[in-house]
């Protein structure tokens, strides 16, 4: 492998996928401000608890989704094309029939839980229906399209990822406008929209890899060992797809039962945002992740090791820069943002942060222990700590306590599920202690104690009420964080490689210009 090579695939990658995600997120946040108010805080929060209760039944879909990119690159880092294309056909296989599956369970316990258990307002049962079974044919569209991105990331072709995901956000951005021209049914006709764009971006992806990878033609396969072993390491991932659907989608479930869809609308936003920043990091480690699956399937353990240091510390620096300034100036962003918003959506925008914030870290550590295949323990330690979440809370809010207890149970299930996590996830592609000590703990905890008593500095002693006072302060800290990350978080080599690239980018801006 051509480590020089690789590393300017993953910078460009990098430039292509950050390039994507700045423009989805101006599209998001003006969708998203478009939709609250174009159906209102109690059909927002609704629609997006309808929709969580399906996502809840098809959590299943992320570890199929996991399976899949992981044997089609390990098969592309074999060189293996026949292989590529098996991979890819007996993923679809298990992907049709996943989706009979869900049909199943959607209109029967599905149904059964909606009528019986879900807070639905008079008046908007038929609503809730139609909203509820559009979602089931949108869930079925995007997990057939799974096999088909799993591909086109397998083969880092970042360029026409980021122009279909653009292409969504656009189509999602007009459908949330095209609510200001309609006098009835919001509700329905948005989720209709919302289905019209779903079809269109799966054909986009079929169309695409049919053109450009052979290794897409479809054909009967009959390989019941690889079906057996993808299955497995499916299962293996089982618990925690259930574990995230329950913290993303069944704490949500919880808010509406015992407090309704205006809490829903709030618990939305603050996933809206969570989901809004993640992009950030997201974009660097879907560079990254195929490397360090490629990495570790010809052997070039070093330069794995390498990579997952790296994604770990400069995620978590990233993600720092943005959420200290985000909770410092919290209100008068939502108020910028949306205008009014739903109670309680500044403290759940700030928890949803900074639990982003710790997850970001163990990410690289999943992916490494997800290409070593033996993730029994792994995943089995995670998923129970994860599907607690749900449990614990609902004791909570049946003692009457409030909405944002739910957060505080998932916060601090998060500082365990991230020490597991790193870990166990180390020891498992064989990750020294030493190396995470000092290439990832000690970087991140001295760069995250200065921070976070500035940040408590600030919070105390000024009055972020005040929006020029709190945009002030949000500019102030995110050069206060640049500075300690750069004087604390790098090394000496790192250093010098940014100097050197700010050092030549001048001088090129300076010879264009002149």
């Amino acid at each position: 492998m051509n480590e020089k090579l690789e590393k300017r695939r993953i910078v460009r990658n990098s430039i292509l996928l950050y390039a994507r995600m700045l423009l989805t997120t101006f599209i998001g946040l003006y969708a998203s401000r478009a939709l609250l108010k174009g159906l209102g805080f109690e059909d927002y929060g609704l629609y997006n608890v309808v929709g969580g209760l399906v996502m809840l039944i098809s959590f299943v879909k992320q570890s199929l989704g996991n399976a899949t990119w992981r044997y089609i690159t390990v098969s592309l880092g074999k060189g293996d094309t026949h292989e590529v294309n098996r991979v890819f056909n007996v993923a679809l296989q298990l992907h049709g029939l996943f989706c009979v599956l869900l049909v199943v369970v959607a209109e029967s316990i599905g149904l059964w839980f909606l009528y019986h258990k879900m807070n639905i307002p008079l008046g908007k049962e038929l609503d809730t229906l139609i909203v509820y079974q559009l979602s089931t044919v949108v869930i079925v569209l995007t997990i057939l399209s799974s096999p088909y991105i799993s591909l086109i990331l397998a083969h880092e072709r970042m360029d026409a990822f980021a122009y279909i995901t653009i292409f969504e956000s656009v189509g999602k951005l007009i459908s949330a406008i095209a609510l200001f021209w309609l006098t009835a049914h919001h509700l329905t006709l948005y989720a209709v929209f919302i289905l019209l764009v779903q079809v269109c971006v799966n054909l986009l992806y079929w169309f695409y890899c049919f053109r450009h990878f052979k290794e897409s033609r479809l054909r009967m396969v009959k390989a019941p060992a690889m079906m057996k072993e993808m299955t497995g390491f499916a299962g293996f991932t089982l618990l925690p797809g259930l574990g995230f659907a329950c913290c993303d989608q069944g704490l949500n479930i919880l808010l509406n039962m015992f407090f309704g869809p205006t809490v829903n609308a709030a618990r939305g936003i603050s996933m809206q945002v969570r989901h809004l920043l993640s992009r950030f990091t997201e974009s660097f480690l879907q560079a990254v992740s195929p490397q360090i699956t490629k990495s570790y399937a010809s052997g070039n353990y070093n330069y794995m090791y390498e990579l997952v240091s790296k994604t770990a510390k400069y995620c978590y620096f990233i993600m720092l820069l943005m959420v200290v300034p985000l909770v410092l100036g919290m209100p008068v962003v939502l108020s910028f943002w949306l205008g009014e918003y739903p109670e309680y959506s500044v403290e759940f925008c700030c928890f949803v942060l900074a639990i982003g914030l710790m997850e970001t870290i163990a990410h690289p550590f999943l992916v490494g222990a997800a290409a070593n295949g033996r993730i029994r323990r792994y995943y089995s330690i995670t998923g129970v700590l994860l599907v607690a979440v749900v449990p614990s809370a609902y004791l909570f809010l049946k003692l009457h306590y409030p909405p944002i207890t739910i957060y505080v149970v998932h916060f601090c299930f998060s500082v365990v599920i991230l020490a597991v996590r790193v870990v166990i996830g180390a020891q498992l592609f064989g990750y020294k202690m030493r190396m995470l000590y000092d290439d990832v703990l000690v970087p991140t905890v001295r760069v995250s104690i200065p921070v976070v008593g500035m940040a408590c500095a600030c919070y105390l002693l000024v009055d972020l009420s005040q929006p020029l006072i709190a945009v002030s302060s949000m500019i102030v800290s995110a050069l206060a964080i640049s500075l300690v990350v750069l004087a604390l978080g790098l090394n000496g080599v790192e250093r010098h490689f940014l100097k050197v690239k700010l050092h030549d980018s001048f001088d090129k801006l300076s010879h264009k210009n002149g």
